[in-house]
């Protein structure tokens, strides 16, 4: 979504008004809302390195990129009123959105999600997200670091994985499994994901009708639907070559010039995650290079771009 919209950003703030922390950390800061043309880019790293993906479904909430070819029939935008309960909108909060995903009209049974800061950097076939029976891979972040992490920092994101873990426990999933996944894309089943939403029903329910994030949520993808798949024995964990790169990090020039390097020397990784986490407005000391990166890795226009809407540093 494109935080700047000014249609966009007067229905966020008059959410805003009276809203009561209720455990947020930062589920109103603009980082969240900003758009860094990610979409764009997204959509060019499938266009050339999984061609084999029948159909994009773009979840937005009543907005359209300018230079987005609607009438590609590859292409669909799905607005939050399709997949959300109305009584919940208007929604700014990431995992009330996401545990809607499996309601989308026409929906493979079979499908990857992609948040719009991940983007492919690789050749892909569909063996890379399923086992040949149809289970969907989960790409694991092993390193204690991150369990190390989300102890120290009470952030929305890291909380859900604590809260994920009380409500199996709650449930009668013991031990719970106390895996990590990857920043990188999802992939899933519809039956899995439909069976997750039904095992955590309640406590979805409960912060649904939250406007933005707070503590004391779940994050559908990444937490709630990876540890039951896990649980259940309905999804691979397995290993992934990926780059995780927090985009104001000081040394970033270098990692995309090590990045550009691998692109084509048979050497790449599969997944990139470009993650925006910068609070406050001197985002523009990073973004120039930022979007100078993406059109090198990416110069070639998608199929599912029109002429209009400019690349902007």
């Amino acid at each position: 979504m494109d935080g700047a919209d000014p249609a966009h950003a007067a229905k966020r703030n008059r959410c805003l008004t009276g809203h009561v922390g209720n455990g947020t950390v930062d589920s109103n800061e603009n980082f969240l809302f900003r758009d860094n043309q990610e979409l764009r880019y997204t959509l060019r790293s499938l266009s050339a390195y999984a061609p084999w993906i029948r159909r994009i479904h773009i979840v937005t909430d009543a907005q359209k990129p300018k230079w987005l070819r609607t009438d590609n029939p590859r292409i669909r935008l799905v607005d939050h009123t399709q997949i959300i309960p109305p009584h919940y909108l208007p929604t700014f909060n990431s995992h009330v959105i996401e545990s809607c995903l499996h309601r989308i009209p026409g929906l493979a049974g079979h499908y990857i999600y992609f948040n719009d800061d991940c983007f492919l950097t690789a050749k892909t076939v569909p063996g890379d997200f399923f086992t040949p029976n149809g289970l969907p891979f989960l790409f694991m972040d092993w390193r204690t670091s991150r369990r190390e992490g989300y102890e120290k920092t009470g952030t929305p994101h890291a909380r859900s994985w604590f809260n994920t873990r009380a409500e199996m426990l709650r449930r009668g999933i013991a031990p719970v499994p106390e895996i990590i996944t990857a920043h990188i894309p999802f992939a899933q089943t519809k039956s899995n994901a439909e069976e997750a939403f039904a095992f955590f029903a309640d406590a979805i329910a409960a912060f649904s009708g939250n406007k933005f994030r707070t503590t004391k949520e779940m994050a559908f993808y990444c937490h709630a639907a990876s540890m039951w798949c896990y649980a259940m024995k309905k999804a691979v964990p397995c290993d992934a070559a990926y780059w995780y790169v927090n985009t104001k990090r000081r040394n970033r020039r270098s990692v995309y010039a090590a990045l550009l390097a691998q692109k084509n020397s048979g050497r790449a990784a599969l997944f990139l995650c470009l993650n925006d986490v910068s609070p406050g407005t001197k985002y523009f000391f990073w973004r120039r290079s930022l979007i100078n990166f993406l059109q090198q890795y990416y110069p070639l226009p998608s199929p599912f771009e029109c002429g209009d809407g400019q690349n902007t540093v």
